[in-house]
């Protein structure tokens, strides 16, 4: 399966370029400045956007770039519905209101605030471009193991005795965005489209998560502290139901943060673990 990667150094589309290696499956990154191995492109060109898709003629390809105006996808929703192949596209719970209830892939949105209305927005120009060749992937506090990511940044805290200031209040949902490529890339070779919700099995506060990240990588949990201020003002996560993902590839799909965090620690020699904290 032929795969074109927009935004392909962010930590999501990383991660698929990652699943494509490990599957022997032929793909293309892009990148806003052409980083690493990337070809540069700017998805707000539609001329450029319509010739990389031409030229390169995916069977699938993933919107995995900053989601901060709707006319970069919708350039790419025009291009593929062009040229042919599925369009990957990441969203966010944002997309609805906090709420006590588990919101399903078929509820009605109904977002908080103007990030929300940008992914409610982006998802429209999709299924209507797209009506019959699009998967949206709902996800949320997605992590690995990169420098700059949020474990990375917590590791390189905490290896220099660095105290940490996390929210105790807000509610997150730690998301393992090498899980998150693998489910894609096999919802697309069963040939599954739609709207799936792909996120983890937990809810945590920031303290709580970043607690285990000390906990687990063997720093002095008590450098986090709780701050309420932390992150600025930024909503609690809405609960999402995951049945129709847990239906179609099992429930192990996601893996807890727990175990999780120990698959990175295990991936991770003396030698690049210290690279991860300088």
């Amino acid at each position: 399966m032929r795969t074109l990667i927009l935004g392909g150094t962010g930590t999501l589309g990383s991660a698929v370029a990652s699943a494509c290696d490990r599957r022997q499956l032929p793909h293309l990154t892009t990148s806003y400045r052409g980083a690493s191995e990337s070809a540069p492109l700017d998805v707000r060109d539609a001329d450029a956007v319509r010739e990389l898709i031409a030229d390169y003629q995916p069977e699938a390809t993933v919107f995995a770039a900053p989601l901060d105006e709707v006319a970069g996808i919708a350039n790419v929703a025009k291009a593929v519905a062009e040229v042919g192949g599925v369009l990957v596209l990441f969203s966010s719970p944002e997309v609805f209101a906090a709420d006590r209830r588990a919101f399903r892939e078929g509820d009605d949105p109904q977002p908080a605030g103007e990030r929300g209305e940008t992914f409610v927005a982006a998802e429209r120009v999709v299924r209507s471009a797209l009506p019959e060749r699009h998967l949206i992937v709902r996800t949320c506090d997605v992590f690995d193991a990169a420098r700059f990511g949020q474990v990375g940044r917590m590791i390189h805290a905490l290896s220099r005795f660095d105290p940490v200031a996390t929210n105790p209040r807000r509610t997150v949902i730690p998301t393992y965005a090498p899980d998150v490529a693998e489910l894609v890339l096999d919802l697309l070779r069963h040939g599954h489209t739609g709207t799936f919700h792909a996120v983890g099995p937990e809810r945590h506060t920031p303290f709580t998560f970043a607690r285990l990240v000390a906990h687990l990588f063997g720093y002095d949990a008590d450098l986090v502290v709780a701050d309420e201020l932390a992150g600025g003002e930024v909503p609690s996560r809405p609960f999402l139901d995951r049945t129709r993902l847990k239906t179609l590839l099992g429930p192990n799909a996601l893996r807890r943060p727990a175990d999780a965090l120990r698959a990175v620690r295990a991936a991770l020699t003396e030698g690049s673990r210290l690279r991860v904290a300088a």
